[in-house]
């Protein structure tokens, strides 16, 4: 539906019928005037007069994470949004049986004290109910401090190591420990000595814990295999007395590696993995393992050279990395198998809020205009709105301190320190490939108003 308005008149009383101004709207999209105002047809779910209902903050004083006024939020229309107070990136971890939301929050300043962790939220629950909130980069347990118990035999003939790990609410197990002490024990096949595994403290969100015994795999090689699993009791691992035949070892230890502490700008890529970068560095991206958010191995982490990294956008099998200088694309169906190619094309990003996705392809605020990359089939990097501004002009629009969402097809621009204030508000419409401006646009200002913090829709129930 399209409503092209040259004059106003009509029943609600006016001065005068005059033309509208250059500077403001005078074709609008999809509009409701069924009240006598000018409204969007299809108002933005993240305004509405029918405010949600909003769970209790989550502080960082619970669950050990540092959390800033997590919130989980439930509207009326059968939503659940995450909000946070800060600029954060939300990828979405696979959703199992529990039927939970599962999301990793992670994010982008390097001195903000706040490290990435996995918020959880199963739907039903009470509308005062908390969120659950574990540290997405688990610290290892201390050596375990093992024991013979109970000796079964009198001559010790196996030697072993042990080392433990410990398991969150959603499954997630931490790095290996360092080694114990070498323990001789006896294990004739038959009967083996008691062990035991002393007591430690088990670290915030621990529900269990897992122990594995160093042992020779059948090319004689030392591998740590599963041997017993503890659940937690009062935040503590209790003692534990063991007696299992060597033979009877589990599974070899997962070989997992942590995410640096500073890892922010995680998001989530088809094919069940993430990627993300090193907040202190912002030289190389890296991807953790199939379905294992929390694993992220040292060979899967490709250096972006020369190029800082800014913030990362998935679509697809695609990582379209945004830099302060040449945008890269990395490409690939699994996370050891992901390539980098270079758009080799000047266009940094200058402003990680103005940074939003349309369809399959990517648009931002650069140096010099506002740009689109295509993230799937050939990279073409083009500048649209090198009709409306030249660079001064650009540059008078402080696109720096730019932010925009996308809603309903169309992108919507905040340029908060522009020096012409008509410019602050601008909407963009996409046809055939080609960008139409809108400044000061009534449908801009009445469609979505983002606050200071960031506010994202997770999953319709």
């Amino acid at each position: 539906m399209k409503i092209v308005f040259n004059t106003f008149n009509g029943m609600l009383p006016r001065p005068n019928v005059g033309i509208k101004p250059d500077n403001c709207a005078k074709v609008a999209w999809n509009c409701d005037l069924r009240d006598g105002r000018l409204r969007p047809l299809k108002q933005a779910l993240l305004v509405s007069s029918d405010y949600p209902v909003v769970n209790a903050d989550y502080s960082d004083a619970d669950d050990g994470a540092a959390v800033k006024h997590l919130r989980f939020v439930h509207r009326v229309s059968g939503d659940v949004i995450l909000w946070w107070a800060s600029e954060k990136e939300v990828a979405e971890v696979n959703i199992d049986a529990s039927n939970e939301f599962r999301c990793v929050v992670s994010g982008y300043d390097v001195n903000a004290n706040d490290p990435a962790y996995i918020a959880s939220y199963r739907v039903g629950s009470d509308v005062n109910s908390k969120p659950a909130v574990t540290a997405l980069i688990k610290t290892r347990l201390a050596e375990p401090v093992v024991s013979i118990l109970y000796p079964q035999g009198e001559l010790k003939n196996a030697y072993a190591t042990y080392k433990q790990t410990w398991i969150d609410r959603n499954g997630f197990e931490s790095p290996l420990s360092p080694p114990s002490a070498i323990l001789a024990y006896f294990d004739d096949g038959t009967v083996c000595d008691w062990v035991q595994i002393a007591q430690v403290a088990a670290p915030v969100g621990a529900v269990a814990r897992r122990i594995y015994k160093s042992l020779a795999d059948e090319d004689g090689t030392a591998v740590y295999q599963f041997v017993y699993e503890q659940a937690a009791s009062a935040g503590q691992f209790v003692a534990l007395t063991l007696n299992v035949l060597d033979k009877d070892a589990g599974g070899v230890a997962p070989d997992a590696d942590n995410p640096p502490e500073t890892l922010g700008g995680v998001v989530s890529v088809f094919g069940g993995f993430y990627a993300g970068f090193d907040l202190q560095t912002r030289r190389e991206v890296l991807f953790s393992d199939v379905d294992l958010p929390y694993v992220w191995p040292l060979t899967n982490r490709i250096s972006t050279v020369d190029q800082t990294v800014v913030r990362l956008v998935s679509y697809g099998n695609s990582v379209l990395v945004l830099t302060d200088d040449i945008p890269l694309v990395f490409t690939g169906t699994s996370p050891d198998m992901m390539t980098v190619s270079s758009t080799a094309t000047h266009a940094p990003c200058v402003s990680r809020r103005s940074v939003v996705q349309i369809g399959a392809s990517v648009v931002y605020a650069s140096d010099d205009g506002l740009y689109m990359i295509p993230i799937s089939g050939e990279t073409q990097v083009t500048n649209l709105t090198q009709n409306h501004f030249d660079r001064k002009a650009w540059r008078d629009l402080h696109p720096e301190t730019s932010f925009g969402v996308v809603h309903n097809n169309q992108i919507f621009l905040w340029f908060p320190k522009a020096v012409d204030k008509v410019l602050r508000c601008q909407r963009y419409v996409f046809a055939d490939g080609l960008s139409a401006m809108t400044c000061h646009d009534e449908l801009c200002e009445a469609a979505i108003t983002i606050a200071d913090r960031g506010v994202v829709m997770l999953r319709r129930a």
